[in-house]
């Protein structure tokens, strides 16, 4: 392969980078799932033993950052289907997290998170289920 190739290939994948890494607005509504799950108060069920962890879900994107919030994260979307969606997510020193959201029904969903909690690692798997209106 030719210099000129090489470059050439360096200067695609590191504008496809470049694009990849610019944010994008905040859990807009070009995430498919997201559009299909009712709003509301959602309860999720570890698929291991623990307490059932009650949500307000106003937006959709609360199920997809469960440990990490606020706008200094930077998405990546992955997955974008109607019935799966996956999303990385990098919050700087507050660690990063890839979400994978499974749609059952529009009150019921599959979710596995994993990532660095700052410098603690966690994998956690929840069966989510929509059980009202947010109090």
């Amino acid at each position: 392969m030719t210099r000129s190739a090489r470059w050439a290939i360096k200067t695609a994948m590191a504008t496809a980078m470049l694009a990849l890494a610019w944010p994008a607005p905040a859990f807009a509504p070009d995430l498919l799932l997201l559009g299909r799950i009712e709003k509301g108060n959602w309860a999720l069920r570890p698929a291991r033993d623990g307490a059932v962890r009650n949500i307000c879900v106003r937006s959709g994107g609360e199920l997809l950052s469960l440990r990490h919030r606020g706008p200094g994260c930077a998405r990546y979307v992955i997955e974008n289907r109607a019935g799966e969606l996956t999303v990385h997510m990098t919050c700087g020193k507050a660690g990063h997290v890839r979400t994978t959201l499974r749609y059952e029904t529009p009150r019921l969903i599959q979710l596995d998170t994993q990532g660095l909690d700052g410098t603690a690692p966690f994998s956690e798997s929840y069966e989510a289920r929509r059980t009202g209106g947010c109090g």
